[in-house]
C-alpha cells in the first residue's frame, strides 16, 4: 500500500495534530525567549511547502495523498456533494458508481490535459473536476485548521502563515499543474 508520511486529507491526522501543536506552543510560552516570539510558519512536505508532492520510497518517488485516510476523506467529500449513489453515478456518467466504493484518480488520470487546452467539460470530466476540487480543498482546509489552532492557543497574539498559494510556479501545467498540487483553495486560506 501507498502510505504517506502523513495523510494530508485525513481528518484523523488533522485532529491528531492538535495535541503536539498545543505542547509545542506551551513549551515556547514557558521559555525564557517567549516574549520574542510573535509568529509561526507551519511547515509540511519538502521545503516546508503545503503541496501534494512525491514521497521517496524504495529509491523511487511516488505521489502523495493515496492513503486510507485520504480515501476516507475523499469519499466524505463526495457524500457531502452528491448525497446519493444515483447523483454521483449521474454526475460522473458512470453507472454503478457508489459513494462507498468511489476510487481516487490515479496520477495518470489526474494529469489529463483537458479537452480544449486546459478546459474541462463538466458533463464528461466531473470525476476529474471533483478530484481536483477535493485535493485543493483538503490542503487548504488543513492549513486553515492548523493556523486556527495556533491563533487559538496564542489568544490571537501570534501571526501565523504557511508556504501556500503558488500560482505562477504551477502555471506551466503537466505533473505540477495548479489543479494537482493543492493551491487552488487560496482565497479561502487567505
Amino acid at each position: 500500500p501507498n502510505m504517506d508520511k502523513q495523510a494530508l486529507a485525513s481528518k484523523k491526522w488533522l485532529a491528531d495534530c492538535r495535541k503536539p501543536l498545543h505542547a509545542l506552543i506551551e513549551h515556547i510560552k514557558k521559555s525564557p525567549y517567549a516574549n520574542r516570539i510573535f509568529a509561526a510558519s507551519l511547515s509540511e512536505s519538502i521545503n516546508s511547502e503545503w503541496i501534494w508532492n512525491k514521497i521517496p520510497r524504495s529509491g523511487q518517488y511516488t505521489p502523495a495523498g493515496y492513503s486510507p485516510g485520504d480515501l476516507s476523506t475523499f469519499r466524505g467529500y463526495l457524500r457531502e456533494k452528491y448525497k446519493t449513489d444515483d447523483a454521483l453515478a449521474a454526475a460522473w456518467a458512470m453507472p454503478g458508481a457508489t459513494l462507498s466504493s468511489a476510487s481516487m484518480l490515479t496520477p495518470v488520470e489526474q494529469n489529463f490535459p483537458g479537452r480544449l487546452g486546459v478546459l474541462l467539460d463538466p458533463k464528461l470530466d466531473a470525476r476529474l473536476m471533483d478530484w481536483y476540487d477535493f485535493r485543493n480543498r483538503a490542503i487548504g482546509e488543513a492549513v486553515i485548521e492548523l493556523c486556527r489552532i495556533v491563533k487559538e492557543e496564542t489568544s490571537n497574539h501570534w501571526l501565523v502563515g504557511a508556504y501556500y498559494g503558488y500560482f505562477t510556479e504551477f502555471a506551466a501545467g503537466g505533473a505540477s499543474s495548479l489543479q494537482t498540487r493543492g493551491h487552488n483553495y487560496f482565497l479561502e486560506v487567505a
